[in-house]
């Protein structure tokens, strides 16, 4: 009985570990020097036909959540400004407008000593098609920024 119930319960999980596929949006993330204490980083979403994720502003009604990012507190950075994004926004229907294939968020900061600093990042997003959407995702990142 015993083996029985192990092999049962082990070929489930083998079965639904394969069954999985991968999340359809896959992240970058970069940064670059805009002055000696001041750095732009972005976050690059890579979009998988035939899905799509919101802009940040997306209104919550109707499918999808918006993306959301969230900075981890540093004593030694400033967030300057809100998270800017960059990518083509398709509407069809009039309610949200999405972006599919490529979209680029950037948020500028500002180190208040010149010193190697951990910059923490998470974002929040969902992908949808027009017919349903995925539980929502989380990425984290980690920029390592003034070295």
């Amino acid at each position: 009985m015993k083996p029985t119930f192990l092999f049962l319960t082990l070929s489930m999980f083998a079965f639904m570990g394969f069954s999985q596929e991968e999340y359809p949006v896959k992240w970058k993330q970069s940064s670059e020097a805009i002055d000696e204490l001041t750095y732009s980083v972005q976050f690059e979403a890579q979009i998988d036909e035939p899905y799509h994720i919101y802009p940040q502003g997306a209104n919550s009604g109707g499918m999808g959540m918006p993306t959301r990012f969230l900075f981890d507190e540093n004593p030694n950075l400033i967030i300057i400004g809100s998270t800017e994004e960059k990518g083509v926004e398709e509407s069809k229907s009039k309610p949200k407008s999405y972006y599919k294939k490529k979209v680029k968020f950037t948020q500028v900061v500002k180190l208040k000593e010149h010193t190697e600093t951990t910059f923490k990042a998470t974002v929040r997003f969902m992908a949808c098609t027009k017919q349903m959407c995925l539980l929502p995702a989380s990425k984290e990142f980690k920029i390592i920024l003034g070295q």
